[in-house]
């Protein structure tokens, strides 16, 4: 549906997301790309999921559109925490939530407020929006037939944004697996980019940190975690195990 805005003139004004977009209101949706570039570039490319849930927080009037899956194709529910049974997509609102995925490829968006973010099994999409956010990537969920990429599309540590990976014990920074169990490599990549598009290009498409995880020791990634936008990778923004 997001990919499809670009060329209808249906009203959203009632989307959880792109809310107050309509033909007389185009500018909500040129805000939305201006503010969440780099979500709204990873969601262009995402196929049209369902099911699709916006949490909405519980004194709030919900919206009888949100709920009408002919309309749009979302349901509305009045909660903190929220789960995805099936691929999907899920919101959060302006408080405190906690978002979780399902075994394959999720979107999971927090927008305001200090969230937690699970993505679970398949390659999902993360974003916390505003707050000091937690995404947390589960050992449980590395298991299982491939390797998948999950991508956290504004991770932002000046803002209190934390990772917490279950079962790495080791950040090797830079260096090369050494084969204990449980190790985490960072990886910092740079676009080779023309001389003239300098200057035009947002650093999250220039550069940014690819996390590797290898959890039994064998000098092979078990999972990966794309931090677009980074130009660095520091151990302390990883939480420990013990927090």
């Amino acid at each position: 549906m997001f990919s499809r805005l670009r060329i209808e003139t249906r009203d959203y004004r009632s989307h959880p997301v792109l809310g107050g977009v309509s033909s007389t209101r185009w500018a909500a949706y040129e805000r939305f790309e201006r503010r969440h570039a780099s979500l709204a570039h990873q969601l262009k490319d995402q196929p049209v999921a369902s099911p699709a849930i916006q949490l909405i927080g519980r004194r709030e009037r919900v919206i009888p559109a949100l709920s009408s899956p002919e309309v749009y194709g979302i349901k509305a529910v009045a909660a903190r925490h929220g789960r995805l049974k099936k691929p999907g997509v899920i919101a959060g609102h302006r408080g405190r939530n906690r978002l979780a995925g399902s075994r394959g490829d999720d979107v999971l968006m927090g927008f305001a407020g200090r969230d937690v973010l699970i993505g679970g099994k398949g390659s999902d999409l993360l974003s916390g929006g505003t707050g000091a956010d937690r995404f947390r990537f589960r050992k449980v969920d590395r298991r299982g037939q491939g390797v998948d990429t999950d991508t956290v599309v504004d991770f932002n540590p000046d803002e209190g944004d934390r990772i917490k990976i279950n079962g790495v014990r080791h950040d090797v920074g830079m260096d090369g697996f050494s084969g204990r169990s449980g190790e985490l490599q960072a990886m910092v990549w740079m676009a080779g980019m023309l001389p003239e598009s300098e200057g035009r290009v947002p650093s999250w498409m220039i550069q940014g940190v690819m996390l590797a995880v290898d959890d039994d020791g064998d000098k092979r990634a078990d999972a990966f975690i794309q931090l677009p936008g980074l130009g660095e990778w520091r151990k302390e923004w990883l939480v420990s195990q013990g927090m």
